[in-house]
């Protein structure tokens, strides 16, 4: 079975089991509580860092790893990156923009030949479309395609600063219950 198939299987059992997804932390405990069972003898382990690979902190967008699934001897490494904007009234561009920092620095990790996934999932529709017109992340987003360099907006007394992506990135969108909306990407 592919890893992503597994992670499907994995929403398709929070699904089944009526399991309450009400923000990251949640998602990153169940998903990693069931990763545990279905791969028994893999470490599962969360919020490690990366220098606990070895790697050098300083050279990638951000240093902590949602989670890290591994072998004992740590030759073969799986990260996954979770964004979950759960019971948020609005969509925040800055959350986009947030999880395009997690592609970048799952595609820095893949260099060091490192898989990885991003997961994002909702329960706010506004994520999914929009009423009117937005701004290029937004935008980009809804149309379920993300290619380039994104800007995050911050007050006028900081620079905006920037993440470029090497590859470009299309997701559908699936249903999770009534509410909920997720997507996962391969990076």
């Amino acid at each position: 079975m592919k890893f992503k198939e597994l992670i499907t299987k994995f929403f398709n059992y929070v699904e089944s089991n009526k399991i309450y997804l009400y923000n990251e932390f949640s998602l990153q405990f169940e998903l990693s509580s069931y990763l545990r069972n279905e791969l028994p003898g893999i470490r599962v382990e969360l919020e490690r860092n990366i220098s606990y690979l070895g790697l050098d902190k300083k050279q990638f967008v951000k240093s902590e790893m949602d989670i890290l699934i591994s072998n004992i001897d740590l030759n073969n490494q799986i990260v996954i990156e979770l964004k979950a904007p759960i019971n948020q009234r609005n969509v925040r561009p800055v959350t986009v923009f947030d999880w395009i920092k997690d592609l970048r620095f799952l595609e820095q990790l893949k260099v060091q030949n490192i898989k990885g996934y991003s997961i994002f999932i909702t329960d706010n529709q506004g994520y999914l479309r929009s009423k009117g017109t937005t701004k290029p992340l937004l935008r980009d987003f809804r149309q379920k395609y993300i290619s380039g360099s994104y800007c995050k907006h911050i007050d006028s007394k900081n620079k905006n600063k920037s993440i470029t992506l090497v590859n470009d990135y299309k997701f559908e969108w699936n249903e999770l219950g009534e509410n909920f909306y997720y997507f996962i990407i391969e990076a």
